[in-house]
């Protein structure tokens, strides 16, 4: 006498589950690298932006102070201890404009705001000059 099953069977095969996961694997493989530019390059926009707000602060301190700058940071915006953007990746720092030649211009002519992180550096100088890690402007 032969035995029939009346059990049906039900779920998914190995087949399909290797079907299901090499589909993901191809869509995380595309999509991670895409999230991860993007991640990098808002640090980027941010950096750049708090930068220029801070030039404006610092020409509003040049005009209400006699013509000057001042390399305070803590001096011109009421900030106490180190200066960094909203993130806390880069720290800003203020120092004297290069004159070209090897030396530097007094702040009464010109001040540079430096937002340095562990792997990217930005300036900007009252004269309007950027730099991206030693490069001339900012990425786009």
């Amino acid at each position: 006498m032969k035995q029939t099953s009346t059990k049906n069977s039900a779920g998914f095969s190995i087949i399909e589950l290797m079907v299901v996961i090499a589909i993901i694997g191809i869509l995380a493989s595309i999509a991670i690298p895409n999230y991860r530019s993007h991640i990098i390059r808002v640090g980027y926009v941010e950096t750049m932006s708090e930068l220029q707000l801070l030039m404006t602060t610092m020409e509003d301190y040049y005009l209400a102070n006699n013509l000057s700058y001042s390399g305070n940071l803590n001096t011109v915006t009421g900030i106490t201890g180190t200066i960094k953007t909203s993130s806390g990746d880069y720290t800003i720092t203020a120092s004297q404009c290069s004159d070209g030649n090897g030396g530097t211009r007094g702040f009464s002519e010109c001040v540079k705001l430096t937002a340095t992180s562990t792997t990217d550096t930005f300036t900007i100088d009252t004269d309007g000059y950027k730099t991206f890690n030693n490069t001339t402007g900012w990425p786009e």
